[in-house]
């Protein structure tokens, strides 16, 4: 039964899902990581939103920075990202933030509270790869940042692809210093490969 309630997410077949889940009493909670999962990855927003409204006590871990085994959400949505997912990874991340607001607004003292600062650093990452320019710019425009060590390997594999909107859009997150740095880098090794109009990219962009 379990198979077959991941193929009607799948699917995005919601009242099957509901109608298999209701007929076998499908213990929703004790596989919700991977339902959301097979949910965010598919594109199947409706079962997202079900998921998120009836269970939001799954998540409450992700912004607790003493949590032994914190959920990797950012590991969820760089899957959605990769397939072009973009509003999965929009109901996941506004949900995460009204949760944070939730949690700050609920707490005695907002201003000594600790929370896990959530990057969607591989979310980005491979939102980027993938050429998906909607998700990165909303994923920059929310704070998501890629992990700096990550940073050169990604701008070279969009350099290669040819992916220049990307890499124009990338640039607008990173610090002067970090841009006249990899533009020097990406020039000398644009003109190597023959690719002179991503040499003249990082011309202009430095």
């Amino acid at each position: 039964i379990r198979i077959a309630i991941h193929e009607s997410i799948d699917q995005h077949n919601f009242d099957v899902f509901h109608k298999l889940v209701e007929a076998f009493n499908f213990n929703i909670e004790e596989d919700f990581l991977y339902l959301l999962f097979v949910a965010a990855t598919s594109g199947s927003t409706e079962i997202i939103d079900f998921l998120l409204t009836k269970y939001p006590h799954k998540l409450d871990n992700v912004f607790d920075q003493n949590a032994e085994s914190s959920v990797n959400i950012d590991g969820i949505c760089s899957i959605a990202a990769k397939n072009g997912q973009f509003e999965s990874i929009e109901i996941i991340f506004n949900f995460l933030i009204k949760k944070l607001s939730q949690i700050k607004s609920d707490s005695k003292d907002s201003h000594s509270i600790r929370t896990k600062r959530l990057k969607f650093s591989h979310t980005l990452a491979e939102a980027a790869k993938s050429g998906s320019i909607q998700i990165c710019d909303f994923l920059l425009k929310n704070g998501a940042t890629l992990e700096p060590e990550s940073i050169k390997d990604i701008i070279a594999d969009l350099s290669m692809k040819g992916m220049t909107d990307i890499i124009k859009l990338l640039f607008t997150s990173f610090t002067d210093t970090m841009k006249n740095q990899l533009a020097e880098k990406f020039i000398i090794t644009a003109i190597d490969s023959h690719k002179i109009d991503i040499a003249l990219l990082f011309v202009e962009l430095c």
